[in-house]
């Protein structure tokens, strides 16, 4: 994700938080698609209403931070080989002997992680631990102010967000530096051509700016900017007064505990997209495919997930 798309999932997650405790599902099952809503009781919904309606306020209190919270990763740290990405992939896409080779972790039994594939999870479950840390010792030293906690909170969705990019999550975005110099299992055609993750991700950053400006997240510093909506603006659009809006906003309710399994598992569900966007056995490996319905659904996920993260953290 670019910045603006990264700086409108982070107001709408703020935007969406307290209403969309009233959606909020059951973290009964890794498999998000059979998780079920009414099992979190009224009193914890409750709770966490509360604890909503405390961060949103956190939030917009310091929002001269979000833009430069949101774009930190990038921006300033510089650490997006190692943990923007969680590079996935399955028996069957490369060469059998190479691919268990490269294996550096396995989880669920089927998914393998490569080496040097980064690790997304592991920076969010990080974070999410230090934020709780700095809560805890402000009310002993108040030397750690809002700002700093705002921050770090803002922070780590960078991380969630791009857990939910397809192409952040599978090994074929990942091809070798140099054709005859291979360092990662073959073939070579099994990788996506170089240019399909930057097209999709441009395509989205394009849909959401127009919606940014309008909305007040972003200055306006070039004409550039004062771009008008594309055919996917519609897909990014999220507005809190639209009841169908709100009903595709569903956080999973998670302990500080939980942080870890549920980030691993938007990865694993972000591999498994990629694979039926662009199925192994047909490379047609197109940004074509990637279409409005799809975009629609990464976002809201992403969303959702960002808002599970910030509720989880005690």
């Amino acid at each position: 994700m670019k910045r603006n798309t990264h700086v409108y999932i982070v107001h709408k997650a703020i935007e969406f938080m307290r209403d969309s405790v009233d959606n909020l599902l059951a973290n009964t099952s890794t498999n998000s698609e059979v998780r079920k809503a009414s099992k979190v009781s009224k009193a914890k919904r409750g709770s966490l209403k509360t604890k909503a309606k405390k961060l949103q306020r956190l939030m917009y209190a310091h929002r001269d931070s979000i833009i430069e919270a949101a774009w930190a990763s990038d921006a300033l740290i510089h650490d997006k080989r190692r943990f923007h990405t969680f590079k996935l992939f399955k028996d069957g896409i490369f060469d059998a002997q190479e691919a268990k080779a490269f294996r550096k972790q396995t989880y669920r039994d089927i998914y393998h992680r490569g080496s040097d594939s980064g690790g997304a999870p592991y920076k969010v479950d990080h974070i999410a631990a230090v934020i709780s840390d700095f809560r805890k010792l402000r009310e002993y030293n108040d030397n750690f102010s809002t700002r700093e906690i705002q921050y770090l909170y803002i922070l780590a969705s960078h991380y969630i967000v791009d857990l939910h990019v397809p192409m952040h999550c599978d090994l074929r975005d990942d091809p070798p530096a140099q054709e005859n110099i291979l360092g990662k299992p073959g073939p070579l055609t099994a990788y996506f051509n170089k240019s399909l993750h930057g097209t999709v991700e441009d395509r989205w950053e394009k849909a959401v700016t127009p919606l940014a400006i309008e909305s007040g997240y972003i200055d306006i510093e070039t004409h550039k900017e004062c771009s008008k909506r594309t055919e996917y603006s519609c897909a990014v659009e999220f507005d809190l007064e639209e009841m169908s809006h709100r009903a595709l906003i569903r956080p999973v309710y998670l302990d500080d505990t939980g942080i870890m399994d549920f980030m691993i598992d938007r990865g694993i569900c972000s591999f498994e997209r990629s694979l039926e966007i662009w199925p192994p056995s047909e490379p047609e490996y197109s940004s074509r495919k990637v279409t409005k319905e799809i975009t629609r659904k990464i976002f809201a996920e992403a969303i959702s997930s960002v808002i599970s993260v910030w509720l989880a953290i005690d």
